[in-house]
This record gives structure tokens, sequence and C-alpha cells, in this order.
């Protein structure tokens, strides 16, 4: 309430006179109150519409930029196949499934028509952090509180979260960007417990000759070898620990302004942990404080043997409402 309304107030109001000390405190009393209210409210919005996290950076002109690196039409997949068995992260559940309905039962069931018709499917139960996957913004917590402030214990339900859900993860289209620190270091694979380093990668960067370096809004994916030497051959030695990159590495990522990041380890980055009382702090980096999605158990050995190391990539997150991540099925094409 401001000049004529505010004195029509304080008058009416029978116990202030116009421009009094105590009708002069109120004032400003209220335009303070109401000056929180439209912060308090500006913040709600901005709270309620940020659930994306870093790829609400992806712009239509980026995506064009990532199209255009496609000069062969060559396709990698980067995913490994999900069947029984498959290693999982001991916080999550191993993968189930089963033959529901059989091709015998079906023409039974449609025995009424004459062209014979037969269908199958399957019944699969699964943690959405099975074989290749990505980890959604409400995957991981810092205390209580999630990315963009939301408090884990407000938005967690019976089925998933209220905010932060995978189904808030765009289609990820953009720029690919392969750090083969196995071919660094001139090893088969990287040993499980090694930090990389922000200079590990600007030395495979520089080795492998990527114009321009990482760029913002790329999707930086990681080759340690790890996988391709364990994946399904000793899975117990594969999740007994992870080469893979350190909390310097983690920031120098947030620092170039990254979607996404991925690598084809189990944990993505480094166990046993740099500081033995600090665990996942490169998840909560990514994650928590800067929306970067991580991606696991990527099969990125293909694309170092062929040495690709720049290339449109592609991945469909399944947007499960309230779901804290998703099997992926990712595609670089050079």
């Amino acid at each position: 309430m401001m000049g004529i309304e505010w004195d029509y107030f304080v008058q009416a109001s029978g116990s202030l006179t116009p421009y009094s000390e105590e009708a002069h405190a109120m004032k400003q009393s209220m335009v303070l109150a109401i000056g929180l209210a439209a912060i308090v409210l500006a913040v709600q919005s901005s709270h309620a519409q940020d659930q994306v996290g870093a790829p609400k950076n992806l712009t239509p002109q980026i995506v064009k930029n990532a199209v255009s690196l496609v000069k062969e039409g060559k396709r990698y997949s980067l995913a490994r196949t999900l069947e029984i068995g498959i290693p999982t992260h001991p916080f999550h559940h191993p993968l189930f499934y089963a033959t529901y309905r059989t091709i015998p039962e079906s023409l039974k069931m449609f025995a009424e028509y004459e062209n014979q018709v037969g269908g199958m499917n399957e019944r699969v139960e699964l943690v959405m952090h099975t074989g290749t996957h990505l980890d959604a913004l409400n995957h991981i917590s810092r205390g209580m509180k999630m990315y963009g402030g939301y408090d884990a214990g407000e938005i967690t339900g019976t089925f998933g979260t209220s905010a932060l859900g995978v189904e808030n993860v765009p289609p990820l289209v953009t720029r690919g960007v392969l750090i083969d620190v196995a071919g660094l270091k001139g090893v088969e694979h990287l040993d499980k417990g090694y930090a990389i380093t922000p200079k590990d990668i600007e030395d495979a960067l520089a080795r492998q000759g990527v114009t321009g370096g990482i760029q913002k809004s790329d999707v930086v994916l990681f080759y340690t070898g790890w996988g391709a030497k364990w994946w399904m051959k000793d899975n117990a030695m594969l999740s007994s620990g992870d080469p893979g990159p350190g909390v310097a590495a983690a920031k120098y990522l947030v620092e170039k302004g990254i979607v996404a990041t991925g690598s084809d380890t189990v944990a993505f980055e480094v166990v046993p942990f740099e500081n033995p009382k600090r665990a996942f702090e490169a998840h909560q980096i990514l994650l928590v404080d800067n929306g970067i999605h991580i991606m696991e158990n990527l099969k990125t050995e293909e694309l170092a043997k062929d040495k690709v190391y720049e290339f449109l990539f592609v991945a469909l997150p399944l947007p499960l409402k309230g779901g804290t991540g998703s099997p992926i099925h990712p595609v670089a094409i050079k």
C-alpha cells in the first residue's frame, strides 16, 4: 500500500495518523513482508521448474552442431546386454526376469481366430540402476538435501519421488567425447582404486587430438578397460572396486559445463574412495551440487579400439515417474 491508499488505510484505522512514526514503521514492515513474500514465491517457482539439471542447457543449436559430427553413419552400441547374472552394486537388487506368456499358451487364448496368431512376453524385476543406466537427480543426496534444495523427506513416497524423477530427463542428444585413460597409460586396464585426475583428462585429450577439448553441454565418457576385462567374466573382481574419476576430476568436469558423464565401471567414480571417510563424493558433486547426470556400466571399449574420440551421442532414459534412474541404450555415431 503506497501513497493515497496507505493514507486512507491509516486514517480508517482510527489509531494512527498519516505520516506518524507508527504509520511509517508499519508501512516499512508491510513493504518488507511483501518483498520477502515475492522472493519466496520466486524461489519456489524456480525450485519447481529446475528438475532437469544440466541438460536444460541442450539447445537446438547444440544438437545441430552435434549432428554435424556424423561423417560415416557408423553406430556404436554403448550398452551391456541385460541377462541373468549381470553384476549389480550391493546397494541394488539383482536383475530377475522370466517368461510370462508362451506361444502354445497364446495359441489357445486366440484359438477363435483362423490365422493361428501366437505371442509371448516376459515379466521383469529390476532396480532402475541395472546394467547400463543413468542416475537421475533424486538418486543421491547430501544429508537430506537433493539437487535444487529439494528435501528428500518431503518428496519421497511409495512410488519414488514427487520431484527430480527420471521422467524429467530429456533425450540426451549432444556431442560426446571419449577419454581413453587406459590408452594414455599404455595398459589393458587401469587398476581399481586409481583416481583419474584433471591432468589425465587433458593429457588424454591432447594424445587423442580432440579439437576444442571438452566443450559446454558435452557428454564425457571414460574408458578404463575395467568393464571390458571383467564384465560377466569375473563379476566378483569387477565389483571389488573401480578405477574412475576422483574428486578433482569431478570438479574439473563441472567447470567445463558438461551435461552428463559416464564410465565402463559399476560405480563410475574411484573405489576405494580417495578419502575413506567420504563416500561417493564425486556423485554428490555432479548430481546434487550441479545436476550433472552419471552413467555407469557403459561399453566403451569399441570406441577406444577404433579410436573414436568425438561423436554424436544419443541416450533416451525411460520416463518412469519418480524413478531414481533408468536403464539406457546409449549410442555413439561417427
